[in-house]
């Protein structure tokens, strides 16, 4: 996580936030214009936050001769670095699903699963055949979390519920 994390000096916190607030993949041009700097700039620190896996490339026909332009989107990783409270976040949701569903447990457990079904489609740890679990602890690093397997012989710990 040290390499993401020294990825971002000032400008590239600038075209990090820039590809955040697109609406959509960006493309060099954009961000230049709406940064004020060379494309040559943005194309050096566009470099340095793919590397490091903050962004992603994709290429999409220009509809002119040459090449396809490059568009930019941020990862999960791009999207979940700088300051964020997602401590504040997660209470408010499970506050509003205890409050408002009749019963919480099977909405929570749904919407986990959305989630899941959602960050399995994208992403690295779509990448290549893994085992079940190996899939879950890629998707939790993903999210910035720091999960070890357990071991087979470690018995499970008992399910807990919402609290009321």
């Amino acid at each position: 996580m040290k390499q993401r994390t020294e990825a971002v000096g000032a400008t590239r916190a600038r075209v990090l936030a820039a590809i955040r607030a697109a609406s959509g993949p960006v493309d060099i041009d954009a961000l230049a214009v709406e940064l004020v700097v060379h494309p040559n700039t943005i194309r050096f620190h566009t470099a340095a936050l793919e590397e490091a896996g903050l962004i992603q490339r994709d290429e999409r026909a220009s509809g002119q001769r040459g090449r396809p332009r490059a568009v930019f989107q941020p990862t999960a990783a791009g999207t979940r670095a700088g300051e964020r409270n997602y401590r504040l976040l997660a209470a408010v949701l499970v506050d509003h699903i205890r409050d408002t569903a009749a019963d919480p447990v099977p909405v929570a457990i749904d919407a986990g699963r959305a989630y899941a079904r959602r960050s399995a489609l994208s992403g690295p740890a779509r990448r290549g055949r893994r085992s079940g679990p190996r899939v879950v602890l890629d998707l939790l690093s993903d999210m910035g979390f720091d999960p070890e397997p357990r071991p087979a012989s470690r018995p499970r710990p008992p399910r807990s519920a919402l609290p009321n």
